[in-house]
């Protein structure tokens, strides 16, 4: 469904066509549902890459550390993709110790081990790969697009993942962030609980996604 689309969903469900300031408030709770979809949900539909190149600082070394996207809301893979083709993991490291190897920098480093360590909003690499052989690749959960604002390029965000496939949430979401314009409305605790069961809903899909098909083996290292 459409951002229009699911406006006059919520109205007419709640029959409420003419509380301006209930229709005033639906882009509101529309940013309240994916917020806390933002927040509770991990799923399939949430996963984005992001890839960049090793870059120069303006004093021409090479750069450590590096922002989050916009859209950032948790790691699924941080690895470095050499010379277009071969693919290494980078391994997490607590940032006190990614400090102490910072530190060290000068002293020679096993290259064949690569790290990162994450603070706030941006993460840093350790030891930096050759500027023109690596590029840094990001599997990430990126949050849902806002439905009925604006995308990087200035576009309205008529439809997203979330509206196209699990419409429901967004509606049931909305009527249930609504009772506080509507307090004698006995629908609501239900409307609640209908939100409460589509989004898990759309968390077992994602399982179902992730494990469906033959069993996965345990792969064990000699």
């Amino acid at each position: 469904m459409t951002y229009d689309e699911l406006i006059s969903a919520v109205i007419t469900t709640l029959k409420r066509e003419e509380d301006d300031a209930l229709i005033s408030m639906l882009p509101t709770y529309f940013r309240l549902v994916e917020s806390e979809v933002n927040r509770n949900a991990r799923v399939i539909e949430m996963e984005k890459r992001s890839r960049r190149p090793i870059e120069t600082t303006d004093t021409g070394e090479l750069r450590w550390a590096y922002g989050w996207p916009n859209d950032y809301l948790g790691l699924r893979v941080f690895r470095y993709i050499f010379n277009g083709s071969r693919i290494v993991n980078v391994e997490l490291l607590p940032p006190e110790q990614m400090t102490n190897l910072f530190n060290c920098r000068e002293t020679a480093i096993d290259t064949d081990k690569w790290y990162y360590t994450t603070y706030n909003d941006y993460y840093s690499i350790m030891p930096i790969p050759p500027v023109d052989q690596a590029v840094i690749e990001l599997i990430y959960y990126g949050s849902v697009p806002p439905l009925g604002g604006t995308d990087s390029l200035g576009n309205v965000i008529e439809s997203n993942w979330l509206s196209e496939k699990y419409p429901d949430i967004y509606l049931y979401g909305a009527c249930k962030h609504s009772q506080v314009f509507i307090f004698d409305d006995e629908r609501l605790p239900l409307m609640g609980q209908m939100y409460a069961e589509a989004v898990a809903g759309l968390k077992n899909n994602t399982v179902e996604k992730q494990w469906s098909g033959t069993t996965p083996r345990v792969r064990v290292r000699r």
